[in-house]
């Protein structure tokens, strides 16, 4: 619960999703980093929806007065009747529902304490417990086949980045940006 409270902090107000690779940041920063976030907001925050409730659960006497074959039942019919609630709701306003799971991709993941466990456990697991694989080198017998009476593919591949349009040679910028596309048209822009 303390460890859930902190992630329900961090998710609402960091607005930070805890899938592996944030597993992986979190068990390898260094602990200066980490306790910089450490503030009153975050302590009093972890006091009441984390360590408050624990001691409350924990001072909870639990008293079973039926035997364990009708505890199981109760819980079962519970479980059922639950069930039947969802369903009700969910044949109700379906559309609703599936509109909003369509429009948020990401909010499963945003689900505490499931999500951080989880990713918690696949990282332990490909870091820890796979065994690594080997480097090999692969596919170093392709060959290129050029059918007989066919023309080869020609592929254009044009890579660019953005530019700002003021910082063009065209427009006045001292140093030279674009000096193919200067000679050729000064008016481009």
């Amino acid at each position: 619960m303390i460890v859930s409270a902190v992630a329900s902090y961090a998710q609402l107000k960091y607005k930070i999703i805890f899938d592996l690779l944030m597993i992986e940041n979190i068990f390898e920063t260094n602990s200066a980093e980490a306790f910089s976030y450490l503030n009153m907001s975050v302590v009093l925050w972890v006091l009441v929806t984390g360590i408050l409730p624990c001691i409350l659960l924990m001072r909870t006497q639990i008293v079973y007065a039926h035997g364990v074959l009708a505890r199981f039942g109760l819980r079962l019919v519970s479980m059922l009747i639950s069930l039947l609630v969802i369903v009700l709701i969910a044949s109700l306003y379906y559309q609703d529902y599936a509109s909003v799971g369509r429009n948020n991709p990401t909010l499963n993941l945003e689900i505490v304490p499931h999500t951080y466990l989880y990713s918690a456990a696949q990282y332990i697991k490909r870091r820890y417990l796979n065994k690594p694989i080997p480097f090999r080198r692969i596919g170093d017998d392709a060959k290129l086949v050029q059918r007989t009476g066919s023309k080869p593919t020609l592929v254009f591949l044009i890579v660019g980045e953005t530019a700002r349009h003021q910082n063009q040679q065209l427009q006045g910028y001292s140093r030279s940006t674009n000096p193919y596309t200067s000679a050729s048209s000064p008016d481009i822009w």
